[in-house]
Parts: C-alpha cells; structure tokens; sequence
C-alpha cells in the first residue's frame, strides 16, 4: 500500500467512525426518549390503578360499614 493509499485509507476511516458516533448518539438520544415515554405511561398507568383500588375500597366500606372497625 502506497503513502496515499494509507493516507486515504486512514481518512476514510476517520470520517466513518465520525459518522458512526454521530448516529450512536442520535440513537441513543432516541433510546432515552422512548424509555422517557414509557416512564410516563407506566406512571400514569399505576397512578390509575390506585385511584380504581381507593374507589373499589370506597365502594366495600359503604357496602360493609363493620369493615371499618376490623
């Protein structure tokens, strides 16, 4: 392999690794978005079912007034 052939062999891979980290990045910024989003609907779905288990409970205690005293 000549000089310029090594030279340009080199820069070519510079520049694929530069664009190789680029898109990493914007993938991995992607990643953390999309778990981001998923923390939310979790949350927003535990947050749901508390509020039907509190109105279940609600329900159970007027059906039951005894179950307070228990």
């Amino acid at each position: 392999m000549s000089p310029k052939e090594r030279r340009a062999y080199a820069l070519g891979y510079r520049l694929a690794l530069r664009k190789a980290r680029r898109e990493l990045d914007e993938m991995a910024r992607r990643l953390d978005d999309d778990i981001a989003g998923l923390m939310d609907d979790v949350q927003d779905m535990k947050n749901e079912y508390y509020r039907l288990k509190a109105i279940e409970e609600g329900i159970d205690t007027e059906r039951d007034p005894n179950a307070l005293l228990n």
